[in-house]
């Protein structure tokens, strides 16, 4: 075997980046049950098309777009300063809320 190989797998990388792997597919399969989930209640409760469905997609959208920008951040990309103090105040709600801190990678 490689030697980079070894060294990924005796200290744990490949088992935490397929972690990373299956925590982002199933964020993204939850989040298209939840469109189509909002899309039965359109029909079936409302009687109205798309307005549920359209507010979950836009808030999909939203978590996603913020998400790439705390990537950004991370990864050391130019992002201006006033979208770095908003996402340091999202984490640090995130944070006294108790939520898990967002480990996606995009």
């Amino acid at each position: 075997m490689d030697s980079s190989l070894d060294f990924a797998l005796s200290n744990g990388v490949i088992i935490m980046l397929f972690q990373l792997m299956i925590h982002g597919l199933c964020r993204k399969v939850l989040t298209f049950l939840l469109v189509g989930i909002a899309q039965v209640l359109n029909v079936h409760v409302l009687n109205q098309p798309g307005v549920l469905r359209t507010a979950v997609i836009f808030w999909a959208i939203a978590n996603n777009g913020l998400s790439i920008l705390e990537n950004a951040a991370h990864l050391g990309l130019p992002v201006p300063e006033q979208l770095k103090q908003v996402l340091e105040k999202l984490h640090n709600r995130a944070e006294k809320s108790g939520e898990p801190e967002n480990v996606e990678s995009e």
